[in-house]
């Protein structure tokens, strides 16, 4: 996962949005989860489809910090856990 993402159209495709690329076979589960300053959930996914466009609830959101949980079952059984910042930048 990327630690900056700028959702303004101008740079390469893949620093549009936010969340993991491409398919992953190994995936069972998959949850993202990305919450703002305040701890309020601004975007979830359970679908390695789709990413974050820097909205909520259909307002772009300011630049800054947020913070995502990203929670994952291997079809091996094993869970992977991770968590960190993001930086949105416009």
């Amino acid at each position: 996962l990327p630690n900056v993402f700028s959702p303004n159209n101008s740079g390469p495709e893949a620093n549009n949005t936010f969340g993991l690329l491409g398919t992953l076979p190994c995936l069972e589960t998959y949850q993202l989860l990305i919450f703002n300053r305040w701890g309020e959930q601004v975007f979830e996914t359970q679908s390695t489809e789709l990413s974050w466009d820097g909205t909520f609830k259909g307002k772009a959101q300011n630049t800054g910090v947020y913070f995502y949980r990203l929670d994952m079952k291997l079809v091996n059984g094993k869970d992977v856990k991770k968590s960190g910042n993001v930086t949105l930048i416009r």
